[in-house]
């Protein structure tokens, strides 16, 4: 089994056991979805939440109105979330895909959602999904990526392999990051996010730092808010 398959049949084995897939959407998620998507002309956006895993962001797409998409490598993630959809009566087109090489045509969407997944990529595929991710939108079209910062604890409970690309060897009891033992993460700092999404019209990074077992560690990312 390739390095590909293997990471595919990682994240199949943990959407299989029950409750491991997150319910409800990130809050960043839904202001940034409300303030430049307006849900009062929910129809007229055509969406994407690429790397959707189980699709807790994709339903919230469908339920308040947009036309919606969602593409993951987890067959199993795709699974759940056209169970859930049906279950709701919500139409989600779905797609197998990796997320630097994307099912769709050109200037498909006005809005993609990049939440928690380009990370797992190294660094040259890195800057392919974020390449595919520009192709996709719209002229004007809005998009909002998480990443991993390079102060992210994760770093200190890996094995470097490069200056940012990290295998994760351990994590301490109770720690969220458990389930991406064997893992790599691509961590990257403020001056990298710049050069890698520049391409786009605009960019603003902001940092979101949660601090864990009485601040010992610190989940930390980058939110990247870009428009075409």
């Amino acid at each position: 089994m390739g390095a590909e398959q293997e990471v595919r049949a990682h994240w199949d084995a943990l959407h299989a056991e029950p409750g491991f897939a997150p319910r409800y959407p990130a809050e960043a998620v839904v202001r940034w979805l409300f303030r430049n998507l307006p849900r009062s002309r929910a129809r007229e956006f055509h969406l994407l939440d690429a790397g959707c895993g189980g699709g807790r962001h994709a339903l919230l797409f469908a339920r308040e109105g947009y036309r919606t998409d969602a593409c993951d490598a987890s067959t199993r993630g795709l699974e759940l979330l056209r169970n859930a959809a049906k279950a709701e009566g919500h139409k989600i087109r779905l797609r197998t895909a990796q997320i630097d090489v994307l099912p769709y045509e050109d200037a498909s969407f006005d809005g993609v959602l990049v939440w928690g997944v380009i990370y797992y990529l190294p660094l040259e595929r890195y800057a392919a999904a974020v390449s595919e991710l520009l192709r996709v939108l719209k002229p004007r079209g809005r998009a909002l990526v998480l990443v991993k910062s390079i102060s992210d604890a994760r770093k200190s409970h890996s094995e470097a392999l490069s200056h940012n690309s990290f295998r994760v060897v351990r994590a301490p009891a109770g720690m969220p990051w458990e389930n991406e033992i064997g893992l790599e993460l691509t961590l990257l700092g403020h001056a990298e996010i710049e050069r890698l999404f520049g391409q786009f019209g605009e960019i603003q990074v902001e940092n979101s730092r949660v601090t864990m077992a009485d601040g010992r560690y610190a989940d930390d990312d980058w939110h990247i808010y870009l428009c075409k």
